[in-house]
């Protein structure tokens, strides 16, 4: 970032718009952090736009393609400062791009719990604290032979923290045995893994295991516990974050967790400073003291029995609300699923909102995505997506304190249409991406209230959004090429006229019909004249002009109910009821009339004409279609003969 940080001068005086960044819903504190900075920009009147992705990166699938988009959505022109809570991202392009796109357009970037480049960065001191803790295991319990499990190997901070607790080890003139040092990816299988490695290894077994975060510190707990170790007295464990679940534990996890709210006032200090013109120095860093709680599972004395009663209750509270909204979830999937278009998707959406408080619920997605497609336009785009966001969207559902409001686009820049009314009403956005793997749909909005739900619920409603949105498309897609195959199965793909089958299927009705009112019904049987001359002297092109031709003088020769078919080669047919002002003679000079205007000004060197046999008749049970056609061909061979004739 060229200069030093700090915030635009103009419109000072304006209500400040900061972004916030973060994504993974399995991340415990994103929801609380949510809430408190909820709190803090009301309190010091700042408007939020929260980008939140579901996902943290981890595989870079299709899911982590679609979910990465709803950054490039970000206006940094409409912002003031931006927050990113950067452990939460684990995509390092993606988040480079965020803070480089802020830097461009001279945006201050507050970076939480990671130090990054471009940024000011504000973080819990984890090294000292890892240090303290290791230090506390020396000093305090006389441990010597203590292992470490780190977390991701080759990751910055699991490296630092693996160098903090050598550095107390060096501190307190013990030996650093690289034999003890192992990884755990932060999670609890590979946790499991590490210590098993280090069973097989037969080195002595450690009086202490110090954990880079909690889940390893219950992951290695639950390894000696079912080998019949006793912890602490057996083997000291700590861990690191401060988890519900580790703070809850029997014994207590010794940890050190982050203060999340004196975290949130630190950044908003920050803010504050920034909107009044201080300016830090490249790249600072502001370090938060870790809360530890050094107590149970380290051997030390501590408030380890907690209430209980109030855990279990809480759980159980939330385990049946949990329960009741996959219920909701599963009648709300079952619903879109009977949708039969677009609009009954949107009204299942409404209907399965009332379980959501929020003030406001917007679903926004991309121009085009409910246009009708032509087939060839499905074949061609077939595998093709969106990759983004369009230039203009569309807010296809839009509820507004309860009351649903009508559909509108709008410049895809301006994030919403009534932006900056909702923030005056609301203070804070949430932006969701809505996608079908890497295809972009859309994006999702809700205001974050004081009541607003933990954001897996989110997720779990706009999953389903993505998934009715999607099958309506595809169903209308499977309905276009069904449409298509059904008229490539009756028609002919030359002339556009019915083909034998088609003839068959449409003349039916009409001919029985006739039968049942005793009304006249007329049949035409046309044969090209000279088709294979054309074909042999002038080439296959000129003969499909002629056939088309043909096709063309039928069609605009006869009348509305008229039936007319390619049968096949040069032979056609025109079928349908008679009355006095359509008559087969009627439209046989129609067609005669219509060939002769053609060939006067086509500039052919050959001549299109036709031989036509007309049956006309009232019929009856006793003759059948098949006997009708059997005819009116034999009476065009005689006018073929008759043509024939006259060309010798």
């Amino acid at each position: 970032m060229g200069g030093r940080c700090t915030i635009r001068n103009e419109e000072n005086m304006k209500k400040k718009t900061v972004a916030v960044c973060m994504a993974n819903i399995d991340e415990q504190y994103n929801d609380i952090f949510l809430h408190r900075f909820r709190e803090f920009a009301a309190e010091n009147d700042i408007n939020l736009l929260y980008f939140y992705s579901f996902s943290a990166f981890y595989f870079m699938d299709s899911h982590d393609i679609g979910e990465r988009k709803i950054y490039r959505l970000i206006n940094y022109d409409i912002l003031d400062a931006l927050v990113i809570f950067s452990v939460t991202i684990l995509d390092e392009d993606l988040l480079t791009g965020i803070v480089n796109g802020a830097n461009q357009k001279g945006i201050p970037v507050i970076s939480i719990d990671r130090e990054l480049d471009g940024c000011i960065s504000v973080c819990i001191d984890d090294l000292e604290a890892i240090y303290k803790i290791t230090s506390h295991m020396i000093e305090e319990h006389h441990a010597k032979n203590i292992n470490f499990i780190a977390g991701s190997k080759g990751q910055g901070c699991s490296e630092a923290r693996i160098e903090a607790y050598k550095r107390a080890l060096r501190d307190h003139n013990l030996e650093v045995d690289e034999r003890r040092i192992d990884y755990g990816d932060f999670w609890n299988e590979p946790t499991l893994e590490a210590m098993q490695r280090f069973v097989d290894s037969g080195i002595p077994m450690p009086e202490a295991v110090v954990c880079a975060n909690d889940v390893m510190a219950l992951a290695v707990e639950e390894f000696f516990e079912q080998r019949g170790f006793r912890v602490p007295e057996d083997i000291m464990i700590t861990g690191y974050d401060g988890i519900t679940e580790a703070v809850n534990h029997q014994p207590h996890i010794a940890t050190a967790g982050r203060d999340i709210t004196e975290v949130t006032r630190q950044v908003f200090d920050i803010l504050k400073q920034l909107f009044a013109g201080k300016t830090f120095p490249d790249n600072y860093i502001h370090k938060i003291d870790a809360n530890l709680q050094l107590y149970g599972s380290c051997g030390c004395k501590g408030d380890t029995v907690k209430n209980q009663n109030a855990l279990v209750h809480s759980l159980c509270l939330w385990q049946a609300e949990m329960k009741y909204f996959m219920m909701d979830q599963i009648r709300m999937s079952a619903l879109l699923t009977k949708a039969a278009n677009f609009a009954e998707v949107f009204d299942g959406i409404m209907q399965s909102t009332s379980k959501l408080n929020n003030k406001y619920i917007m679903i926004c997605i991309v121009d085009n995505f409910m246009d009708e497609e032509e087939f060839s336009d499905i074949v061609e785009n077939s595998m093709a997506q969106h990759t983004g966001y369009s230039s203009r969207m569309n807010r296809v559902l839009y509820r507004k304190h309860g009351v649903w409001q009508g559909m509108i686009d709008y410049n895809t820049n301006d994030l919403l249409p009534d932006l900056d009314e909702i923030l005056d009403d609301c203070g804070s956005l949430c932006f969701f991406p809505l996608h079908i793997h890497a295809q972009t749909v859309g994006y999702a909005v809700i205001s974050i209230d004081e009541d607003t739900a933990d954001i897996i619920r989110y997720y779990e409603f706009f999953l389903n959004v993505c998934n009715a949105l999607d099958m309506s498309k595809t169903q209308r897609r499977q309905q276009t090429i069904i449409q298509n195959l059904e008229n490539k199965y009756v028609h002919d793909p030359l002339t556009g006229l019915f083909n034998r089958r088609g003839f068959y299927m449409n003349i039916k009705s009409d001919f029985e019909k006739c039968v049942e009112e005793q009304q006249k019904f007329k049949l035409l049987s046309v044969d090209l004249n000279g088709l294979k001359v054309i074909n042999d002297t002038y080439g296959h092109a000129d003969g499909d002009i002629a056939i088309s031709t043909i096709a063309k003088a039928l069609q605009a020769s006869g009348g509305m109910n008229d039936c007319c078919a390619r049968f096949g080669g040069d032979e056609f047919i025109v079928a349908g009821p008679e009355n006095d002002n359509d008559t087969g003679e009627l439209l046989i000079e129609k067609v005669h009339r219509y060939l002769d205007e053609f060939n006067a000004s086509s500039g052919k060197p050959y001549q299109v004409d036709a031989s036509i046999g007309l049956v006309s008749l009232i019929p009856d049970r006793s003759i059948s279609l098949e006997e009708i056609i059997k005819e009116a061909d034999e009476r065009m061979y005689r006018e073929k003969v008759k043509y024939h004739k006259q060309r010798q």
